[in-house]
């Protein structure tokens, strides 16, 4: 990915000795536009890199604090979300450029550079829970609604929310339950 708002994500390899460099960066909403189709649009995060290189491999420490903006799945209110990620890359020399797993990768000795943006957007994103639900509902059970209301799309349903026989209904059965019932009985 060569996007030139990411740029500033660059880290010049090829003038380090062999020792610990720390480096340090900082999120922006800019940085999450500069990717297409970012599930993040906003947010702000400080990004503190430890790399130590070695004559055959180089090791990234990446820490992430900050906030981003997420939409509750519950109520689509905007809130911040607190980022904390702490995560170690591989860089290994190599023949070729490739990537060895999720978190290895093998670099030529020529490579003068490498770009830590989209490391850094992908740790932000794998941190982000599958289900967005703003600070308000996390204390609430999942079985709990928060103004305890009850769905049905049948009025007396809505009438007698505990599930009690109707008066009228005999066996006390839910007329279409009491239908399913004659058709399982009839297929056996």
């Amino acid at each position: 990915m060569e996007h030139r708002e990411l740029k500033g994500w660059d880290i010049e390899i090829f003038k380090l000795q062999n020792k610990s460099y720390d480096f340090d960066f900082a999120v922006d909403d800019s940085f999450f536009q500069a990717f297409d189709d970012s599930l993040i649009s906003k947010g702000k995060a400080a990004v503190k890199t430890t790399l130590k290189k070695s004559e055959t491999f180089i090791e990234v420490n990446i820490q992430i604090d900050g906030v981003v903006e997420l939409i509750c799945d519950r109520s689509l209110e905007n809130f911040d979300f607190p980022l904390s990620v702490s995560q170690d890359l591989i860089f290994k020399f190599g023949e070729e450029e490739k990537e060895l797993d999720d978190f290895m990768m093998q670099i030529t000795k020529n490579t003068t550079h490498i770009n830590l943006a989209q490391f850094i957007y992908e740790f932000i994103s794998l941190s982000i829970p599958m289900k967005k639900l703003h600070p308000r509902f996390m204390d609430l059970d999942e079985t709990q609604e928060e103004d305890g209301l009850i769905y049905s799309s049948d009025d007396k349903a809505a009438d007698n929310p505990a599930g009690e026989a109707s008066p009228g209904n005999d066996d006390g059965i839910d007329p279409r339950w009491k239908k399913l019932k004659e058709l399982k009985n009839t297929k056996q």
